[in-house]
């Protein structure tokens, strides 16, 4: 009697802690990020005392739908310098705040331009080159086309726009 006893106690022992194990968190997402939908927002010549170095663009307030959710944008471009050929580029940080992160992208001119291009429309390919919350640990890439518009009015700002394909 007090032997089955005991190995029913430990039975249930052993059951318990089992079902307490400690708890594993779930792995990341390794999935690629996949980035299509439109990004619409404002630019502003950035002074520079360079000349060579080319005309450098900020691009802020950029907002949009995108295939990660509701979409901000913020980062630098620029035209460029006195160089005999070159691509464009545009460095941007993309968020979310649901779910919230941050992909730090490039995007590549897919042609070359001369020097001194203005480089305020063209078609790229982007890759991701950093990332950081629900994204953090993930890559992706993709291909997209990046316009501007100059100010209508002295002082006023530009208009940009992205479309990741």
């Amino acid at each position: 009697m007090r032997v089955s006893r005991f190995l029913a106690s430990f039975a249930t022992a052993a059951a318990v802690a089992g079902l307490m194990a400690p708890a594993v968190p779930a792995a990341a997402s390794t999935a690629p990020i996949g980035l299509h939908g439109t990004l619409v927002g404002r630019w502003q010549v950035v002074p520079s005392t360079a000349a060579d170095a080319g005309v450098r663009y900020r691009l802020f307030r950029g907002y949009g739908k995108t295939s990660i959710g509701v979409t901000g944008a913020r980062g630098e471009s620029g035209s460029l310098g006195n160089v005999r050929a070159g691509t464009c580029t545009v460095n941007l940080r993309v968020t979310t705040a649901t779910p919230a992160g941050q992909i730090s992208v490039t995007l590549s001119s897919l042609n070359e331009f001369p020097g001194g291009n203005s480089c305020k429309g063209y078609n790229f390919r982007w890759h991701g080159t950093g990332t950081t919350g629900v994204y953090a640990g993930r890559s992706g890439s993709g291909t997209g086309s990046f316009a501007m518009q100059n100010p209508t009015a002295p002082g006023a700002d530009g208009t940009f726009k992205l479309y990741f394909h």
